[in-house]
């Protein structure tokens, strides 16, 4: 009941957050980075709150989903800061090379877990 509690105060103070990022005139390429990581926050959290709160017996596809989202934070977290702190922009490489464990990770989830039926998982 505790986990559940914060799971939902973390949902709305992430979603607020984002309201007011998607506010904010002419955006910089570090609000759209924070922003980006504030969408994944509350997906992550909402889905965590899913796992916790035991609706995942009752919408068993979403049974899998957050374990992968914790791989988003640190790349999306690392980006935001490099764009605050250094002037010049990643190249498309670079910004790849930090989200493969994320990819390497999905790639045999979707392929094996995630098209599964509801009675299957």
């Amino acid at each position: 009941m505790i986990m559940e509690n914060l799971l939902i105060v973390g949902i709305t103070c992430s979603l607020l957050l984002t309201l007011l990022v998607i506010a904010k005139e002419k955006k910089s390429l570090s609000d759209r980075l924070f922003l980006s990581w504030l969408l994944v926050l509350t997906v992550h959290f909402s889905l965590l709150y899913v796992r916790y709160s035991g609706l995942h017996w009752e919408y068993p596809h979403f049974l899998g989903l957050d374990t992968s989202f914790g791989l988003l934070h640190i790349p999306i977290l690392f980006l935001y800061i490099r764009s605050l702190t250094s002037e010049d922009r990643p190249k498309l490489a670079e910004l790849v090379i930090h989200f493969t464990p994320f990819i390497i990770i999905n790639i045999p989830l979707a392929t094996d877990f995630y098209f599964l039926s509801a009675e299957d998982k």
